[in-house]
């Protein structure tokens, strides 16, 4: 099947005149990553530019997130330019350049930064209950709490990077077992 053809055949098509395959919205999510990539990138300067830098518990989990958000966005912000060449889909504009691997890279990016953040606000939300509702001392947050924030952010926002992509690949290898039979 041919990109002129795609939407052509006697086959209906879902989503050939969807709106996520025009230049509009290619641009509003080009736009809105860029924004919130600079976002990200202004709460780290104004952390490390304070009085308190990353001395603070609340400054660094504010930082690990804003991290996170960065290198999501940065990748949403990629939108179609590092999907495989030879992909079928009929964007307008066909700004794609990349090949397998960068899509794949891209998609770790996308889902470790989003999974990454989303546990760091999970993890602020534990500190503010410990902090309000328990009254936990600094020191103890800085000694137990903040830790196991940090490292659980990272493990599951990693752990569901990768495994995302594992079984992607096993899907596709018993997939396609099944078909050559």
């Amino acid at each position: 099947m041919s990109f002129e053809n795609y939407c052509e055949d006697d086959i209906p098509r879902e989503g050939c005149s969807s709106f996520f395959l025009t230049n509009t919205a290619s641009f509003i999510t080009t736009a809105s990553a860029s924004i919130s990539a600079l976002s990200s990138l202004t709460i780290v300067y104004v952390v490390l530019r304070s009085p308190m830098k990353l001395r603070s518990v609340y400054h660094r989990i504010m930082t690990s997130m804003a991290t996170y958000d960065f290198f999501s966005s940065l990748a949403l912000s990629l939108t179609t330019i590092p999907m495989p060449t030879d992909v079928i889909y009929p964007y307008q504009g066909r700004r794609i350049y990349g090949t397998v691997a960068t899509c794949e890279a891209q998609s770790f990016f996308i889902t470790f930064g989003a999974a990454g953040s989303l546990f760091m606000a999970l993890g602020l939300s534990a500190f503010y209950v410990a902090i309000i509702q328990f009254r936990i001392k600094d020191r103890l947050l800085r000694r137990y709490l903040e830790p196991a924030i940090h490292f659980t952010s990272f493990a599951f926002a990693a752990f569901i990077s990768v495994s995302k992509q594992f079984y992607f690949y096993l899907f596709m290898l018993v997939f396609c077992m099944n078909i050559c039979e």
